[in-house]
């Protein structure tokens, strides 16, 4: 699918944001290669789930590609399992689970799809991708396959190093042979914690700011006193303050403005700057 102009206000958990000059939604890794060819290695976008991103009002310029169901394949041998980047996170956790193997739940209550979650090394509740990932297929941006290894990737906390415009096609992990139920007993129990703990069934970004070493960045808002504070129609959650709200009448601007605000109160009562997760993305 190619679009013009498209709108990615609703590609995005925030539901927030501008068009894109071209929308593409390849239908095989073929296509993807074609269109990176044809663009002759000009700047584009990539959009997976948009649960980590924010998509600033004028939108983006050039193109944005969207890994969608046709990038999702899972195979399995032995205790290796590889998956498509358009892979749900939670589908990646439960396709581990189904098979009796361990390393991978932590994706069970990770929005988003795989290719975010490698590109970041996402990770919670003591699990991150960098601790069972053995390889990353990617498509460079002068449109050749590499294969490279987890050392090469180069991950640490919620980064990775991948090469300029290259796009994550693939990830393969080693995993732990376990008693399968046990497991979803355990995801489970993690998601009713995480359902107890953060705003659900909100426009959010998931975790707006990483945790400084040695501190959480949700303790330190709340300990500001920010918990509650609105700009235009973005707040920060009550219930978990490391979490920035839209009320469905905000903008990207109003979620920018309360990140800056929320770093500079941090910062004058604690002396820590907060770096956000969110990935900002467009024009202003």
């Amino acid at each position: 699918m190619k679009k013009e102009n498209y709108s990615l206000k609703n590609l995005t958990w925030l539901k927030l944001g501008g068009p894109a000059d071209l929308f593409f939604e390849p239908t095989s890794v073929e296509a993807l290669q074609s269109f990176i060819q044809q663009n002759d290695q000009k700047d584009y976008s990539i959009l997976g789930a948009g649960s980590n991103t924010l998509v600033r009002d004028k939108g983006i310029r050039g193109a944005v590609l969207h890994l969608g169901s046709f990038f999702s394949e899972e195979k399995v041998k032995d205790n290796f399992l590889t998956f498509g980047a358009g892979c749900a996170s939670r589908k990646v956790a439960l396709t581990a689970q189904k098979n009796n193997l361990s390393g991978l739940e932590f994706l069970y209550t990770i929005p988003g799809t795989l290719g975010g979650a490698v590109r970041m090394n996402a990770g919670c509740y003591g699990g991150e991708i960098a601790d069972c990932i053995e390889s990353v297929k990617i498509l460079t941006k002068e449109a050749e396959f590499k294969t490279l290894s987890k050392e090469e990737c180069e991950f640490s906390y919620r980064h990775s190093n991948f090469p300029q415009g290259s796009i994550v096609l693939e990830a393969t992990f080693k995993c732990q042979v376990c008693d399968g139920e046990k497991l979803l007993e355990k995801m489970k129990k993690t998601q009713e914690k995480r359902n107890a703990s953060q705003p659900f069934g909100q426009s959010t970004a998931g975790s707006t700011f990483k945790n400084p070493e040695g501190h959480v960045a949700g303790r330190l808002i709340d300990e500001a006193g920010l918990k509650g504070t609105k700009i235009g129609g973005v707040f920060v959650s009550e219930k978990h303050a490391n979490f920035f709200i839209n009320d469905g009448t905000g903008t990207a601007q109003d979620f920018e403005d309360l990140v800056a605000f929320v770093q500079k109160k941090v910062f004058e009562k604690f002396h820590i700057h907060l770096e956000p997760e969110v990935r900002f993305v467009g024009e202003k």
